[in-house]
């Protein structure tokens, strides 16, 4: 028996209240709109723009500008503006607080007990799941009941994976570019889709629990749970080497513009796989921990973002940790493509750390394969490796592959990466970054020590083999903070063109001159001494914000701004290592400012089925929090 609350949606899930606030739509100059609550108007597309007051709810008006404005720098959510039909102000507002005018969203309700001849209108009339992800066809007509731009509620309970069959939804629920079709948790609902499987049957679509193939366009997902349950977590036949799926993967995307919202995604194989023409995917707000399995050669895999691209895919404010193998995988054979990828805001640690140690070598972040990539940006992550280093986490964070594969452009700014790999050389590494034509590095922080971890290994590690000439003279790597005594021998580069003469490693100086990399960098012998706090909200919901805290005083609590992230109301606070219940008491947020919270430290969620080593502790050093209703 499953103990409780092990279906961690319940714990997050906020109480029965009206209907939580829409999926954001995009809209056209022109269009009307309704405001689905009250909202703030801002002088421009920001959450820390200047306030002209508010508009009520039902307030309605006309977008002006033809496209909205994602605010980058605020609450990433996409802004448009609005000139309102009777009352002033007008302004800029965030698209949360907006739908399509015309009155509420057509809601249909789906649950495990549903049936095809019930009408969908109600909890008490609701239809089995697969059949809504099918438009929820008329017995009569064939004609499909669910169109562009509908809700779909899944009430409480267990939806389960029959056999091989996955959840697939077609394209009779395709939404649109300005009407998205969503579905979601019922408020205060906690629908988990799971399975019982451990084998192999190297069929992705077939192991997966969602499917989305590619003939389905602009559908979310939100605020449900994707599991395996099963126990087995080791695959003992030796013809099953090459199997990608023993666990089955939780999400196969084959989509356009497919949105995963605030998911849990735990105990599966691979958590997400994107495939390379699934264009414009999003995946924001999910927690995604404890995927993977040991293979019967005593190496592990199970990833938690795994992407290939062609036109793009985003991956926005995550939470990925605790799997057997990398925590974001962005890496291809040569028969796939890598393209712009965007890696914003997340915060991925202790990837590779579960399984038989001495067995496999994964990273928190990897971006690059044995195929070329451009147009890709990494800006805004976190990482951390827990002490003493497990011999699973390899290169803390790795930008470009070192094989054949010459790639283009790489944005790599804002990131805070704390921690090396083990201390087997040369997987010993925080940074990696290799075989960019072009490169812009800036104002990131890269911490090679901490308290209670090895200070040996390599801080950074820099490779093109194209130039001639130093790095420098192609890359752009300005204003980063590295944590490592500069004296100390913690950064290495390759030399030659042809990349067959290894410099070892060097002091900081010697690279730096080496590379031309660097120059106006700062460096610091130490450890930081001062907390680090980072914090988002999430693009769908107002309600439900993320807080990252490197304690490096190891004090007892945190201030943190959530001004612009999180609308005015009472939260529980959540420790995503164990999300069984909250921290400490609820917290009353006015809408604007800073609170203190408590460092609540938990004991960590154990992987279900695993033999092997439990996750680290939880770390005084280092926290993430969800607040949430």
């Amino acid at each position: 028996m499953l103990a409780p609350c092990l279906l961690f949606v319940s714990c997050l899930r906020e109480p029965l209240k009206p209907d939580p606030a829409p999926p954001q739509f995009l809209f056209s100059a022109g269009d009307t709109i309704e405001l689905v609550s009250d909202a703030p108007v801002r002088a421009a597309p920001n959450a820390f723009a200047t306030s002209l007051g508010t508009q009520l709810k039902g307030a309605k008006g006309r977008i002006v500008s033809p496209t909205g404005i994602v605010d980058t720098d605020g609450d990433n959510t996409r802004y448009w503006n609005i000139d309102f039909l009777s009352t002033t102000p007008d302004g800029w507002v965030s698209g949360i607080y907006l739908m399509p005018s015309g009155g509420s969203i057509p809601t249909f309700y789906v649950s495990p007990t549903g049936s095809t001849s019930n009408d969908g209108s109600s909890p008490s009339q609701a239809w089995p799941l697969q059949h809504a992800l099918a438009g929820a066809p008329d017995p009569s007509t064939g004609s499909p009941r669910i169109h562009a731009g509908d809700r779909i509620y899944l009430l409480d309970g267990n939806y389960d994976m029959i056999g091989n069959t996955s959840f697939e939804p077609t394209s009779a629920v395709n939404g649109t570019s300005s009407r998205r079709t969503t579905f979601r948790a019922a408020p205060g609902a906690h629908p988990v889709l799971r399975l019982n499987a451990a084998d192999c049957i190297n069929a992705n679509n077939a192991a997966t629990l969602l499917h989305v193939g590619p003939a389905v366009a602009w559908v979310t997902f939100q605020d449900l749970e994707l599991v395996n349950i099963a126990t087995s977590r080791s695959d003992p036949d030796p013809a099953d080497i090459s199997c990608h799926d023993y666990r089955r993967d939780g999400i196969f995307n084959e989509g356009d513009h497919i949105a995963f919202v605030s998911l849990l995604l735990h105990d599966l194989g691979i958590a997400v796989f994107n495939g390379d023409n699934a264009d414009g995917a999003e995946f924001d707000g999910n927690i995604v921990f404890n995927n993977g399995w040991q293979k019967s050669d005593g190496s592990t895999d199970g990833h938690g973002l795994y992407f290939h691209s062609t036109t793009g895919v985003t991956a926005r404010g995550n939470v990925i940790f605790n799997q057997y193998g990398y925590g974001i995988h962005v890496y291809s054979g040569t028969a796939n493509t890598l393209n712009n990828v965007t890696l914003s805001g997340n915060v991925s640690f202790n990837n590779g750390s579960l399984g038989p140690q001495a067995s496999s070598c994964a990273s928190n972040i990897l971006l690059g394969g044995e195929t070329s990539t451009t147009g890709d940006v990494v800006t805004g992550n976190m990482t951390y490796f827990g002490a003493p280093e497990r011999s699973g986490m390899c290169n803390n964070v790795k930008i470009g592959w070192d094989a054949a594969a010459i790639n283009g452009a790489v944005q790599v700014s804002d990131n805070y990466f704390v921690g090396k790999g083990t201390d087997a050389s040369p997987w010993d590494l925080v940074v990696f970054m290799s075989h960019w034509t072009s490169a812009t590095v800036t104002n990131n922080t890269l911490i090679g020590c901490k308290p209670g971890g090895s200070c040996a290994g390599t801080l950074v590690a820099t490779t093109h083999c194209l130039t001639s000439g130093p790095l420098g003279t192609i890359w752009s790597w300005t204003g980063n903070k590295q944590y490592r005594d500069p004296a100390s021998y913690s950064w290495n580069y390759f030399v030659s063109p042809a990349c067959t003469t290894y410099s070892q490693q060097q002091t900081f100086t010697t690279w730096k001159n080496g590379t031309q990399l660097g120059l106006s960098d700062q460096t610091f012998s130490a450890a930081p001494t001062a907390q680090q706090v980072f914090s988002w909200g999430s693009s769908f919901d107002p309600n439900r914000a993320t807080v990252v805290v490197y304690n490096w005083t190891g004090a007892g609590d945190f201030t943190v701004d959530l001004t612009g992230k999180l609308a005015a109301g009472t939260y529980r606070v959540f420790n995503v290592m164990n999300l069984s219940a909250p921290v400490g008491s609820p917290v009353t947020y006015g809408g604007s400012g800073s609170i203190t919270l408590p460092i609540s430290l938990v004991t960590p969620t154990n992987p279900i089925g695993s033999p092997f080593d439990p996750p680290f502790a939880d770390d005084i050093n280092f926290n993430v929090y969800i607040l949430r209703p």
